[in-house]
């Protein structure tokens, strides 16, 4: 009874039952090998074990990162045959024993599916044995022999490992430092300190002090650079030291390397002592803000060559250094000899001006190098004195042109004595509001111990009113930055945030409106256009006003009409398109009589119309249409009316005299059109194994937009696509679509269409080939081809035929005369026509040849009749090789390619054969690429859908099941189908034999049904052998043990991004086990889970199934009275199985689930029977698909609630 709960709610009762083929599983028969043993695995058969001998593929693959399978034996397929009633068999995969010191690598050997064979799938279909190398890696210090170091200056060695190593491997390398004097004086951390470089895997340890280490730990580098730096010291006149560190053979710890490590490596280093200084006079110095101070430097002592010192701590501060002025820009180098060491070279200071109003210091390092001075260093400070800022305000707001401009001078803190500042003052951009050649240059003043002063400029201060339309604008003041003022006022200034200001000035004129036809102002007809302009007296701009950008704004309203019975019915208006017209210009209201045009932005000034005076086929005489400015509304001459959203500040007035124009309308007529078709070729006779051509001409090239379907009319005694066939040219010329039927079918035709730009060809050849038979057909056979019944033309009014061919005929190829004979061979006139028996003749192509071809996935190609060979003895045979894309055949008997590829594929090169009776062959080559359907990336979102749908409906089953188990368990008990069923001791066969029984009935045989409203509950005994009570334990104060199970069965549906819809149910079984005492519960559930989702997109349907086993720990734990946090998490394995609707080969990936959920539950109020809970969960759950096809590999959906 147990195990049959137990099998059911995992769901494996019905397919116990309905297994028929043998499950395959592979295990190794030991974990590890060293290089060079055989790996051994048993390949296993199970429920059934096959009563015949059974044949199972295999693959080997050495997944690395050794390598140590033979290039022969990885990748391939191989046969393992398990006996008849055996159950298993092992198989021995060789390794490689090489020298090459290598990485642990791992051999899988793997089941390959063969459904209708036996079953496989999961982690149970491979098994993998470690193969352990037994090669040394190689460790060493590569010697460069003595190496001299100065004090101050440094020196790098390296330590390397013959190779990098991998995760798992590790080499800890010591380095020993020696201390005999007689090997090392110098004293490390003291005289000299080690660092270690950056290398991937690599650290370095104690290296100043102590057992100093270099460890690699995989994934590594094979080297790292170790950097010996000397320490320079306050003695100079000490004797030279000599250092030696290294480590030695025997010493470096290996782990997880097969081979182990040895090697060594010694450096030996030289110290020499440094003599020297750096001498500066001052050793501090002031600077004003834009002025400059200097000092100078030499040596202490003579050094032993050239000493270049270097002046740096400028970064980032006001401050420039120079040292040398007779050169340009600026230089931060002095440099010494062994005869200038004691002259005093110059530094020259720059000070910049700042934001603030404190004085700042900063501190220029000196670094010297050569001449035994390496690492000798030195200061200078410089303190830069902080001069008054000066800025200026507006006062008073905007003025319109003509009136004065008033301003506010400022210092940050008092002037010491009376200082002029000098101002440059600029007129607004693209505007002229001061008086020509004045106000170029304006003064201001503070006085001694003044910060601030009102000022203005003197009166006239702009242009008085100019009559002139210009932009609004700012007339600006910018500080005019010279340094110091004149020697009798000594205090500098300096500018500013901002260091100009702006004074607004509005325009008071008007901008003037113009409209204007172009061109002739001649008539138009009807279905012609009027081209006219409007335009404003002068550009727009964009301003800037308050610091917000506006964009200056004139609309424009129109005026359309016309004489008695003109409306907007007979004519059209539209904005002239192109490039550089109307900038800035927008349309609306084009329908109506009063359009309206709205110039607004920089660069708006002009609009190009285009009035169209519309065709209605109606006979008209008189017609006259009108165009002028709209009305001036209710101002003084000006665009003013309520709802305009002119906003230039003089307004806009229409033109006086140039404000409209009139164009008179004359009616038009058009001539019919007829496209004449005409077939032409000769009427000399066409031999079997020849071609003959013909010829289609048109009597214009079509254009974009029109297009024919030429039927042909086919007879004669000869028979279409097996005496003869035709053929239009292999590559289309501009303008035929396609040729359809030619060869078999009722309806032979050609589509001419005219292209997208230019004409298509006005003629096109066509092929008759005439194919070689053994028949001798007297007379010949005959071909008549005219035209068929052809449709309406596009963009033509009628079609007119010409048919000048004449009827075609096919002779034999064959003697002919006398008692026949000469077969395929030449022809001739009588005689016995036994062929001479020397001779042997080779098929031949000929000149043809076959293009390469390109098609895509799930489509069908266009026919492709493929070229007769001629010659040669006997009966010809075709063949192409190898085989052709799934999907797509060849009719050897007419030569035709046809079909709809499966599966995308890369260029690939075919044969196409001709074999005569004699074994001779001629063959033509090409290639076929077949593009992937663009459909595929469709049908991978569609399933990636369907697979984030069927995990969160997982996830969903896993906490509704999960979370059940927190409560306390009441009693023992079984639900079947709905029915409860009390598990009393004696009572549960009966019961499950007759509820159950009923139960199963009332749902019929299905399961899934079944399981959806079944569980059981079962309480274990505890220690002593009683049985606890809720949460209570059992006696003896062990915890309370119980086994679970339950069915659950659910459905969905939804859709993604507009175009794919789908549906589905999930179906799994669950058994589990936790234990619960006082405040905790722990347990473990194993569910299989089954679903089915079917998808529908745009272009297709499918169907997705998967098959998950999955473990699922869980807890909970009372923190407090009516507080609890529980968990769940859980991992899957499994098979996905995806299928299209239209019939293509089932496609089958592992699919991988995680999950993970934590929630907290607070009881809020308690009753007897009623409790009010707040609870609050967070979980997430990913499903992804390893490496299989297309529509199922690599596919990652993640839910959560």
């Amino acid at each position: 009874m147990a195990l049959l709960l137990a099998l059911s709610f995992l769901g494996l009762a019905s397919e116990a039952v309905a297994q028929t083929k043998s499950s395959v599983t592979i295990a190794p028969k030991s974990g590890t090998v060293t290089e060079g043993d055989n790996a051994v695995f048993t390949v296993s058969a199970r429920r059934p074990v096959p009563t015949s001998n059974l044949d199972v593929d295999v693959v080997i693959h050495d997944l690395g990162p050794g390598d140590f399978v033979p290039n022969g034996n990885e990748g391939r397929r191989r046969t393992v045959t398990i006996p008849a009633n055996a159950g298993s068999v092992d198989y021995t995969v060789p390794t490689v024993d090489d020298t090459a010191d290598e990485p642990n690598g791992v051999v899988r050997l793997t089941v390959f599916p063969k459904p209708r064979e036996y079953s496989s799938g999961g982690s149970s279909s491979q098994g993998r044995v470690t193969v352990n190398d037994d090669d040394e890696t190689s460790v060493s210090i590569p010697s460069r022999g003595s190496l001299t170091v100065y004090e101050g200056d440094e020196e790098t060695f390296a330590v390397e490992i013959s190779r990098g190593l991998v995760k798992g491997e590790k080499l800890e390398i010591p380095l020993v430092f020696p201390s005999d004097p007689l090997l090392a004086t110098a004293t490390r951390g003291t005289d000299y300190t080690l660092s270690c470089g950056s290398a991937a895997g690599v650290t370095c340890s104690n290296l100043n002090s102590g057992a100093a280490t270099v460890t690699f730990t995989g994934p590594s580098a094979s080297k790292v650079t170790i950097t010996v730096t000397v320490l320079p010291d306050t003695e100079l006149a000490e004797p030279n030291e000599n250092a030696q560190i290294g480590f030695y053979l025997g010493t470096v710890k290996a782990t997880g390397l097969g081979g182990g490590a040895d090697g060594a490596g010694i450096v030996d280093i030289i110290i020499r002592n440094v003599r020297g200084a750096l001498v500066f006079s001052p050793t501090s110095v002031k600077v004003s803000e834009k002025g400059t101070a200097t000092y100078t430097v030499k040596l202490f002592s003579e050094p032993s060559g050239t000493v270049t010192v270097t002046v740096g701590g400028t970064s980032k501060t006001d401050v420039t250094v120079d040292t040398d002025s007779g050169r340009s820009g600026n230089q931060n180098t002095l440099t010494f000899t062994a005869s200038t060491w004691n002259t005093a070279q110059t530094v020259t200071v720059t000070a910049d001006d700042d934001t603030d109003t404190t004085d700042d210091t900063v501190t220029l390092t000196h670094s010297a190098t050569g001449g035994g001075y390496n690492r000798v260093k030195g200061n200078v400070t410089v303190t830069v004195e902080e001069a008054p800022v000066i800025t200026i305000t507006p006062r008073g707001g905007a003025v319109t042109e003509g009136q004065a401009l008033l301003y506010t001078l400022t210092a940050s803190k008092p002037v010491r004595g009376t200082t002029l500042f000098d101002f440059e003052v600029k007129d607004a951009p693209s505007a002229d509001f001061l008086d020509p050649g004045k106000y170029v240059v304006q003064a201001g003043f503070l006085r001694n111990g003044e910060n601030k002063r009102d000022l203005m400029i003197s009166t006239p201060t702009v242009n008085p009113n100019d009559k002139v339309d210009e932009p609004s604008g700012y007339v600006t003041f910018k500080l005019l930055p010279h340094g110091f003022t004149t020697p009798s006022r000594t205090q500098p200034y300096y500018t500013r945030n901002p260091a100009s200001a702006k004074f607004l000035v509005r325009d008071d004129d008007p901008t003037i409106v113009s409209l204007a036809r172009v061109g002739s102002a001649g008539s138009v007809a009807e279905g012609n256009t009027v081209e006219f302009t409007v335009g404003l007296g002068r550009p727009l701009i964009r301003a800037v006003i308050g610091g917000k950008a506006i964009d200056e704004t004139v609309e424009v309203p129109l005026s359309i009409g016309g004489n008695s019975g003109v409306d907007t019915d007979d004519w059209s208006l539209a904005l002239k398109t192109g490039q550089g017209l109307n900038t800035g210009v927008t349309l609306s209201g084009a329908t109506t009589a009063t359009p309206s045009l709205v110039f607004s932005g920089a660069g708006a000034q002009t609009a190009t119309l285009v009035l169209t005076a519309v065709d209605d086929n109606t006979a008209e005489t008189g017609e006259r249409s009108d165009v002028e400015l709209g009305p001036d509304g209710t101002g003084a001459n000006g665009f003013d009316r309520t709802g305009l959203d002119t906003n230039v500040d003089g307004g806009a007035d229409p033109h006086p005299t140039r404000n409209s124009f009139s164009v008179d309308v004359t009616d038009d007529a058009t001539p019919a059109r007829t496209l004449t078709l005409t077939l032409t070729g000769d009427a000399t006779a066409v031999t079997e194994g020849n071609d003959k051509t013909f010829t289609l001409s048109l009597s214009q090239g079509l254009v974009l937009g029109e297009s024919q379907l030429v039927v042909l009319s086919i007879s004669g005694t000869a028979t279409r696509g097996t005496d003869y066939t035709l053929a239009c040219p292999s590559s289309l010329p501009v303008g035929v679509s396609q040729c359809s039927q030619l060869n078999d079918g009722n309806f032979p035709s050609i589509l001419l269409v005219g292209p997208i730009t230019g004409e298509s060809v006005t003629s096109l050849a066509l092929t008759l080939s005439a194919t070689t038979d053994t028949i001798a057909e007297s007379g010949g056979e005959t071909v008549d081809i005219g035209f068929g019944t052809l449709p309406s033309p596009l963009g033509f009014d009628s079609v007119a035929t010409t048919d000048n061919l004449p009827v075609f005929r096919i002779n034999d190829a064959s003697g002919g005369g006398g008692g026949g004979g000469g077969g395929n061979i030449g022809g001739g006139g009588g005689g016995s026509g036994t062929p001479p028996s020397t001779v042997d003749l080779a098929p031949t192509f000929g000149g043809a040849s076959v293009d390469d071809q390109t098609w895509e996935e799930g489509r069908a190609i266009r026919e492709l009749v493929l070229p007769a060979a001629s010659g040669g003895d006997g009966v010809l045979t075709y063949r192409v090789t190898p085989s052709l894309p799934a999907g797509v055949s060849v009719d050897v008997a007419t030569r035709r390619l046809r079909g709809a590829p499966l599966l995308p594929q890369e260029a690939r090169s075919y044969r196409w054969t001709a074999r005569d009776a004699d074994g001779d062959e001629a063959a033509l080559t090409f290639s076929v690429t077949v593009s992937e359907d663009p459909k595929r990336e469709g049908i991978r979102e569609a399933t990636r859908r369907s697979l984030a749908e069927l995990g969160r409906k997982a996830m969903t089953a896993a906490l509704d099941t999960i979370s059940a188990r927190f409560g306390a368990v009441v009693g023992n008990g079984l639900s079947v189908a709905g029915q409860v069923v009390p598990l009393e001791a004696g009572s549960a066969a009966a019961v499950v034999g007759a509820e159950g029984a009923v139960a199963w009935q009332q749902h019929g045989s299905s399961l899934g049904a079944l399981l959806g409203e079944s569980a059981f509950s079962v309480k274990l005994a505890g220690p002593s052998g009683a049985v606890g009570s809720g949460d209570a334990p059992a006696e003896g104060g062990g915890p309370l043990w119980a086994v679970w199970g339950r069915g659950d069965l659910a459905s969905f549906a939804g859709e993604g991004n507009g175009e794919t819809e789908y549906d589905g149910w999930l179906r799994s079984g669950w058994l589990g086990l936790d234990a619960r005492s006082g405040p905790w519960v722990a347990g473990v559930a194993v569910s299989r889970e089954q679903g089915w989702a079917e998808y529908r997109t745009v272009a297709t349907t499918g169907r997705l199934e998967t098959m998950l086993t999955g473990i699922y720990p869980y807890g909970r734990w009372r923190v407090s009275d009516g507080l609890e946090v529980h968990g769940v998490v859980g991992a899957g394995w499994g098979e996905a199985r995806h299928r299209t609707e239209a019939g293509g080969a089932e496609e089958t990936g592992d699919v991988s689930m995680r999950m993970a959920s934590l929630g907290l539950q607070q009881v809020l109020a308690q009753g007897e029977r009623l409790s009010l809970v707040l609870r609050a969960d967070g979980a997430i759950t990913g499903l992804e698909t390893a490496h299989g096809p297309s529509a199922v590999e690599g596919l990652s959906a993640d839910s959560w609630r």
